[in-house]
């Protein structure tokens, strides 16, 4: 039997999460308010993450990758700030 610490479990957790689905209507929990039209238009301009197909009918986005577009907004405006 494998022993796993509290430590890499809670790791694992993480990832795992990481990876999780999040609906069109979970983006303004996440500070996102965009409509469907504006959201498609900057994922075709590669300004925000590509949507997932996970059934006919159904999209979403990977939660990493909408964290990570959050952060570099965030860069992006900091960045800003420095130069000013």
């Amino acid at each position: 039997a494998r022993r796993y610490s509290l430590h890499s479990v809670s790791i694992a957790c993480e990832e795992k999460m990481s990876n999780r689905l999040l609906t069109p209507d979970d983006l303004p929990a996440k500070g996102i308010k965009l409509s469907n039209s504006q959201r498609w238009r900057l994922e075709q301009a590669g300004k925000f993450p590509r949507r997932v197909h996970p059934s006919p009918g159904r999209i979403g986005y990977v939660e990493r990758e909408i964290d990570e577009h959050i952060d570099k907004c965030i860069a992006a405006r900091d960045a800003v700030s420095e130069v000013a």
